[in-house]
Protein backbone atom coordinates (compact mmCIF):
# COMPACT_ATOMS: atom_id res chain seq x y z
CA UNK A 1 0.00 0.00 0.00
CA UNK A 2 1.46 3.44 -0.96
CA UNK A 3 0.14 6.24 1.59
CA UNK A 4 0.33 10.42 1.14
CA UNK A 5 2.57 11.54 3.58
CA UNK A 6 3.06 15.01 2.87
CA UNK A 7 5.83 16.77 3.06
CA UNK A 8 6.74 17.46 6.85
CA UNK A 9 9.45 15.81 8.66
CA UNK A 10 10.69 16.04 11.76
CA UNK A 11 14.11 17.79 10.70
CA UNK A 12 11.62 20.41 9.62
CA UNK A 13 10.35 21.04 13.11
CA UNK A 14 13.47 21.12 15.04
CA UNK A 15 13.50 25.26 15.57
CA UNK A 16 9.98 25.34 16.84
CA UNK A 17 10.16 25.48 21.05
CA UNK A 18 8.21 22.04 20.89
CA UNK A 19 11.30 20.83 20.37
CA UNK A 20 11.80 18.71 22.92
CA UNK A 21 7.89 17.68 23.61
CA UNK A 22 8.18 16.55 19.44
CA UNK A 23 11.12 14.51 20.53
CA UNK A 24 9.98 12.46 23.33
CA UNK A 25 6.65 11.53 21.16
CA UNK A 26 8.77 9.81 18.75
CA UNK A 27 11.26 7.92 21.21
CA UNK A 28 7.58 6.87 22.99
CA UNK A 29 7.66 4.62 19.55
CA UNK A 30 10.87 3.39 20.32
CA UNK A 31 9.15 -0.23 23.10
CA UNK A 32 6.98 -0.50 20.16
CA UNK A 33 9.68 -1.28 17.14
CA UNK A 34 12.21 -3.00 19.29
CA UNK A 35 8.91 -5.60 20.09
CA UNK A 36 8.82 -6.23 16.60
CA UNK A 37 8.94 -9.94 16.18
CA UNK A 38 11.96 -10.86 14.02
CA UNK A 39 11.46 -11.50 10.35
CA UNK A 40 13.06 -14.13 7.81
CA UNK A 41 13.80 -10.69 5.68
CA UNK A 42 15.89 -9.14 7.79
CA UNK A 43 19.97 -9.61 7.28
CA UNK A 44 21.63 -11.13 10.83
CA UNK A 45 23.50 -8.09 12.28
CA UNK A 46 26.17 -10.19 13.34
CA UNK A 47 30.04 -10.09 13.78
CA UNK A 48 31.06 -10.07 10.11
CA UNK A 49 28.38 -7.80 9.28
CA UNK A 50 28.91 -5.17 12.24
CA UNK A 51 32.78 -5.03 11.33
CA UNK A 52 32.05 -4.33 7.81
CA UNK A 53 30.17 -1.60 8.50
CA UNK A 54 32.73 -0.10 10.45
CA UNK A 55 35.33 -0.77 7.53
CA UNK A 56 33.57 1.94 5.64
CA UNK A 57 35.10 4.89 6.99
CA UNK A 58 38.31 2.85 6.73
CA UNK A 59 38.00 1.87 2.57
CA UNK A 60 36.15 5.21 1.88
CA UNK A 61 37.14 7.98 4.06
CA UNK A 62 40.86 7.40 4.58
CA UNK A 63 42.06 5.27 1.91
CA UNK A 64 40.33 6.54 -1.10
CA UNK A 65 39.03 10.16 -0.27
CA UNK A 66 41.90 11.14 1.75
CA UNK A 67 44.70 8.54 0.22
CA UNK A 68 45.90 7.42 4.29
CA UNK A 69 47.50 4.07 4.64
CA UNK A 70 47.68 2.55 8.16
CA UNK A 71 50.47 2.27 9.50
CA UNK A 72 51.39 -1.14 11.31
CA UNK A 73 51.11 0.35 14.57
CA UNK A 74 47.47 1.90 13.64
CA UNK A 75 46.20 -0.73 11.47
CA UNK A 76 46.92 -2.53 15.39
CA UNK A 77 44.49 -0.22 16.69
CA UNK A 78 42.01 -0.38 14.40
CA UNK A 79 41.60 -4.06 14.63
CA UNK A 80 41.23 -3.60 18.82
CA UNK A 81 38.51 -1.24 18.00
CA UNK A 82 36.63 -3.09 15.81
CA UNK A 83 36.41 -5.90 18.30
CA UNK A 84 35.66 -3.66 21.07
CA UNK A 85 32.58 -2.13 19.20
CA UNK A 86 31.51 -5.68 18.02
CA UNK A 87 31.29 -7.24 21.34
CA UNK A 88 29.73 -3.89 22.74
CA UNK A 89 26.98 -4.13 19.96
CA UNK A 90 26.47 -7.77 20.43
CA UNK A 91 26.23 -8.18 24.06
CA UNK A 92 23.31 -5.12 24.39
CA UNK A 93 19.84 -6.60 24.81
CA UNK A 94 18.78 -7.53 20.84
CA UNK A 95 15.62 -5.63 19.64
CA UNK A 96 13.96 -4.88 16.14
CA UNK A 97 15.64 -1.20 15.61
CA UNK A 98 14.80 0.51 12.53
CA UNK A 99 18.20 1.15 11.90
CA UNK A 100 17.97 4.32 10.08
CA UNK A 101 15.96 6.32 12.47
CA UNK A 102 16.69 9.70 12.00
CA UNK A 103 14.80 13.56 11.57
CA UNK A 104 14.89 12.89 8.27
CA UNK A 105 13.12 9.49 8.21
CA UNK A 106 10.67 10.38 10.01
CA UNK A 107 7.43 12.31 9.10
CA UNK A 108 4.87 14.35 10.81
CA UNK A 109 1.14 13.42 9.55
CA UNK A 110 -2.07 14.23 10.82
CA UNK A 111 -2.68 11.44 12.52
CA UNK A 112 0.85 11.33 14.57
CA UNK A 113 4.11 10.55 13.09
CA UNK A 114 5.35 7.84 10.19
CA UNK A 115 8.46 6.34 9.60
CA UNK A 116 10.24 5.79 6.34
CA UNK A 117 13.36 3.72 4.60
CA UNK A 118 12.94 1.37 7.22
CA UNK A 119 13.98 -1.55 4.50
CA UNK A 120 16.69 -2.06 6.46
CA UNK A 121 15.39 -3.24 9.72
CA UNK A 122 17.51 -5.93 11.72
CA UNK A 123 17.86 -6.98 15.49
CA UNK A 124 20.48 -5.53 16.63
CA UNK A 125 21.57 -3.40 19.92
CA UNK A 126 18.91 -1.21 21.56
CA UNK A 127 20.48 1.96 22.06
CA UNK A 128 21.10 2.35 18.19
CA UNK A 129 17.64 3.96 17.61
CA UNK A 130 18.22 6.25 20.04
CA UNK A 131 21.19 6.76 19.17
CA UNK A 132 20.62 7.62 15.51
CA UNK A 133 17.81 9.96 16.40
CA UNK A 134 19.98 11.99 19.72
CA UNK A 135 22.93 12.24 17.73
CA UNK A 136 22.11 12.92 14.27
CA UNK A 137 24.12 13.23 11.41
CA UNK A 138 22.16 16.28 9.94
CA UNK A 139 20.87 17.76 13.75
CA UNK A 140 23.19 18.62 16.04
CA UNK A 141 21.10 18.73 19.98
CA UNK A 142 22.29 21.15 22.67
CA UNK A 143 24.15 19.22 25.52
CA UNK A 144 20.89 20.18 27.88
CA UNK A 145 18.41 18.83 25.53
CA UNK A 146 20.59 15.58 24.69
CA UNK A 147 21.26 14.61 28.06
CA UNK A 148 17.16 15.09 28.99
CA UNK A 149 16.58 13.11 26.20
CA UNK A 150 18.72 10.29 26.49
CA UNK A 151 17.53 10.02 30.23
CA UNK A 152 13.90 10.23 28.83
CA UNK A 153 14.42 7.24 26.79
CA UNK A 154 16.37 4.85 29.08
CA UNK A 155 13.47 5.51 31.46
CA UNK A 156 10.72 4.64 28.87
CA UNK A 157 12.55 1.65 27.85
CA UNK A 158 12.97 0.39 31.16
CA UNK A 159 9.32 0.94 32.17
CA UNK A 160 9.04 -1.40 29.62
CA UNK A 161 11.35 -4.00 30.53
CA UNK A 162 13.63 -4.01 27.92
CA UNK A 163 16.82 -3.25 29.62
CA UNK A 164 17.20 -6.41 31.81
CA UNK A 165 18.02 -4.42 34.91
CA UNK A 166 20.87 -2.47 32.96
CA UNK A 167 22.07 0.90 35.17
CA UNK A 168 21.48 4.18 33.09
CA UNK A 169 26.01 4.62 33.42
CA UNK A 170 25.52 0.88 31.86
CA UNK A 171 23.52 2.25 29.09
CA UNK A 172 25.40 5.90 28.75
CA UNK A 173 28.61 3.58 27.82
CA UNK A 174 26.47 1.45 25.45
CA UNK A 175 25.13 4.41 24.03
CA UNK A 176 28.43 6.06 23.34
CA UNK A 177 30.34 3.22 21.74
CA UNK A 178 27.29 2.20 19.20
CA UNK A 179 27.73 5.76 18.21
CA UNK A 180 31.26 5.52 17.59
CA UNK A 181 30.11 2.34 15.39
CA UNK A 182 27.26 3.95 13.43
CA UNK A 183 28.78 7.40 13.14
CA UNK A 184 32.68 5.89 11.93
CA UNK A 185 30.53 4.08 8.95
CA UNK A 186 28.03 7.08 8.80
CA UNK A 187 30.73 9.10 7.62
CA UNK A 188 32.79 6.41 5.37
CA UNK A 189 28.94 6.35 3.56
CA UNK A 190 28.82 10.00 2.70
CA UNK A 191 32.24 9.49 1.35
CA UNK A 192 31.31 6.89 -0.90
CA UNK A 193 28.50 8.59 -1.97
CA UNK A 194 30.50 11.51 -3.65
CA UNK A 195 33.11 8.92 -4.60
CA UNK A 196 31.06 6.02 -5.97
CA UNK A 197 27.30 7.77 -6.52
CA UNK A 198 28.81 11.85 -7.69
CA UNK A 199 26.25 12.91 -4.72
CA UNK A 200 28.46 15.91 -3.00
CA UNK A 201 25.13 16.79 -0.88
CA UNK A 202 26.44 14.58 2.00
CA UNK A 203 30.10 16.21 2.66
CA UNK A 204 28.69 18.97 4.68
CA UNK A 205 27.53 16.11 6.95
CA UNK A 206 31.18 14.39 7.44
CA UNK A 207 32.35 16.65 9.92
CA UNK A 208 29.54 17.04 11.81
CA UNK A 209 29.53 13.36 12.14
CA UNK A 210 33.18 12.96 12.88
CA UNK A 211 32.93 15.55 15.83
CA UNK A 212 29.69 12.90 17.63
CA UNK A 213 33.13 10.21 16.72
CA UNK A 214 35.95 12.54 18.19
CA UNK A 215 33.96 13.55 21.46
CA UNK A 216 33.28 9.69 22.62
CA UNK A 217 36.97 8.69 21.64
CA UNK A 218 38.04 11.50 24.13
CA UNK A 219 36.21 10.32 26.56
CA UNK A 220 38.09 6.72 26.89
CA UNK A 221 41.29 6.09 27.16
CA UNK A 222 41.70 2.79 24.93
CA UNK A 223 40.37 5.61 21.91
CA UNK A 224 42.38 8.37 22.61
CA UNK A 225 44.27 7.74 19.48
CA UNK A 226 41.56 8.17 17.41
CA UNK A 227 40.92 11.50 18.99
CA UNK A 228 44.62 12.19 19.10
CA UNK A 229 44.69 10.97 14.82
CA UNK A 230 41.44 12.82 13.79
CA UNK A 231 42.48 16.04 15.43
CA UNK A 232 46.07 16.32 13.96
CA UNK A 233 45.51 14.74 10.52
CA UNK A 234 42.57 13.16 9.51
CA UNK A 235 40.17 16.47 10.52
CA UNK A 236 42.42 19.06 9.29
CA UNK A 237 42.57 17.01 5.73
CA UNK A 238 38.82 16.89 5.15
CA UNK A 239 38.83 20.54 5.50
CA UNK A 240 41.31 20.95 3.02
CA UNK A 241 39.49 18.39 0.56
CA UNK A 242 36.40 20.35 0.94
CA UNK A 243 37.14 23.65 0.55
CA UNK A 244 36.63 23.22 -3.47
CA UNK A 245 33.64 21.36 -3.03
CA UNK A 246 31.54 23.63 -0.66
Amino acid sequence: MLSDLGAEHLADRLSLDSRISEYKTVLDLLPQIASIAPSQWMKPYDKEFIRLEITIFKEWLLERWLGIELSREYSRFWHELETVLVDIMLEQPQVTMHRDFHSRNIMKTSSGWALIDFQDAVQGPISYDAVSLLKDCYFTLPKDEFEQLLKYNYELMSKQEMMESMSFEKYCYYFHLTGLQRHLKASGIFCRLFLRDNKKGYLQNILPTLSYVYDVCTQYEQFQWLATWLDNEIIPLIKLKLEPQL
